[in-house]
């Protein structure tokens, strides 16, 4: 079955408890395809501190005092360039990160927010998300995207 979204470019789901092999088989199916390290395949764990910032830009210092540059995040490196990237604990996502992926995998652009750039998925973006069992402490974050998964193929993990 995750053979068969990932030849549709769809985005996959993997929904298990700690330990069962969602990133396991992610890592397994990248291999297969030859994308065996980053940037081919991306991954970003998610927690209660990460933000849609963290995802889509870094503003960095450079060798002159006060100057940054601006420099694309993880999902935005993966969406611009074509790769894979895998979201792990996608059920700690917070609120921003969740109005930022929604619309991207829906439409397959999105705006950057602060910039004005339009992210346009590139050929061979895949997107994978791993979450365990829905617990109640997060359940106030995840309702505004459960809407969103039920539609996505979700992979269970016993």
């Amino acid at each position: 079955m995750l053979a068969m979204v990932v030849a549709s470019q769809n985005a996959v789901l993997l929904e298990g408890p700690i330990g069962c092999g969602k990133m396991s088989l992610v890592e397994h199916l990248a291999a297969m395809t030859g994308r065996r390290k980053p940037p081919q395949l991306l991954k970003v764990q998610l927690g209660d501190q990460t933000d849609c910032k963290m995802l889509l830009r870094i503003y960095r210092c450079t060798d002159v005092p006060g100057e940054f540059v601006w420099q694309p995040g993880t999902l935005t490196q993966a969406v611009t360039k074509g790769h894979w990237i895998l979201v792990e604990d996608i059920d700690y996502a917070l609120l921003d990160v969740v109005s930022v992926l929604i619309p991207l995998l829906e439409n397959g652009e999105d705006l950057i927010p602060g910039r004005g750039d339009c992210l346009k998925v590139a050929p061979g973006f895949q997107f994978f998300a791993t979450r365990r069992y829905v617990l109640l402490t997060f359940l106030f974050l995840w309702c505004q995207a459960e809407k969103y998964w039920n539609r996505v193929p979700c992979i269970h993990f016993k």
